[in-house]
């Protein structure tokens, strides 16, 4: 099992996870904290790097590689904070 840090809002924007081919990274800007995706028409700013994946799936249709994603993530739903 991989560790992930915690869902907390991240202060570095330095931390990048890759999924489904696309890259969620960390924002903190203007006292809004979040997760940004890069997918092209997407400026939102995403509570948790798990409501990011969630956002990616939505998007893209279906589910990663790894099938139906977990119950924990699922239930985390698509939080939406901010706009960027």
């Amino acid at each position: 099992m991989r560790v992930r840090w915690k869902d907390s809002a991240c202060v570095t924007p330095k931390k990048t996870i890759k999924y489904r081919k696309h890259y969620i990274t960390a924002y903190n800007k203007d006292g809004i904290a979040g997760w940004i995706i890069d997918l092209l028409d997407d400026h939102n700013i995403y509570k948790s790097h798990y409501c990011a994946e969630n956002a990616i799936d939505l998007a893209l249709g279906r589910y990663g590689v790894k099938g139906k994603p977990t119950k924990k993530r699922l239930k985390f739903g698509i939080e939406i904070v901010g706009t960027y």
